[in-house]
């Protein structure tokens, strides 16, 4: 099961939380195990992609 993907466009990851109801962009810093979240938007809002 795939819960995340890569949007080139924007260069983070993309999950999609509580029912697809909002998007969560982050980055994933692997030497210090780190996520970095960018963005938390709304799906009604205009697309990052």
């Amino acid at each position: 099961m795939l819960l995340s993907k890569f949007v080139e466009e924007v260069k983070l990851y993309k999950i999609l939380i509580m029912k697809g109801k909002f998007a969560l962009y982050y980055d994933f810093i692997e030497e210090e195990n780190l996520i970095v979240i960018k963005f938390f938007r709304s799906t009604k809002q205009k697309p990052l992609e």
